[in-house]
């Protein structure tokens, strides 16, 4: 068991008390693009979605996250928290995907938090991915067991 303390929520339908429940996926947010109107496209349907990005731009960051928005991706997920966003500085050294994911959740109607220390930063919690999750106000908590008779 994993559990993720101080995620911080983004937007008032994060703020609703309540618990979700439902598989955790996802992971980088190019990799993500890159397999949509594929047979690899993940099927989001009431799931808890994971995002993470290195090295992208904000303007790149907005242009994918408005793709998978138009492409329906976000239509039945129960929530999205995002994980680390590394590099992709402006050329004043300043990151405009802060703004960027602030836009995005204020635009968007289910509940989105950020803070996961999870991606390619300098802290890389293990994230188990396709498995029960549940969200609770702040936190993550996710739960991977074996099959009877499994190690």
């Amino acid at each position: 068991e994993i559990t993720f303390y101080g995620l911080r929520p983004m937007n008032q339908s994060a703020r609703e008390p309540k618990t979700l429940c439902a598989p955790l996926i996802g992971g980088n947010l190019t990799v993500l693009q890159s397999s949509l109107a594929t047979p690899w496209q993940m099927r989001t349907e009431d799931k808890i979605l994971f995002i993470e990005e290195i090295g992208e731009r904000g303007y790149r960051v907005d242009r994918v996250l408005i793709q998978m928005e138009q492409a329906g991706l976000f239509k039945a997920v129960k929530a999205i928290v995002f994980g680390q966003f590394v590099g992709g500085e402006e050329l004043d050294g300043r990151p405009l995907w802060p703004q960027i994911k602030r836009d995005f959740a204020q635009r968007i109607n289910l509940p989105v938090f950020r803070g996961l220390a999870s991606g390619h930063g300098k802290v890389q919690m293990p994230l188990p991915l396709g498995v029960p999750a549940t969200l609770c106000m702040g936190l993550l908590k996710a739960e991977l067991t074996c099959p009877s008779g499994g190690s």
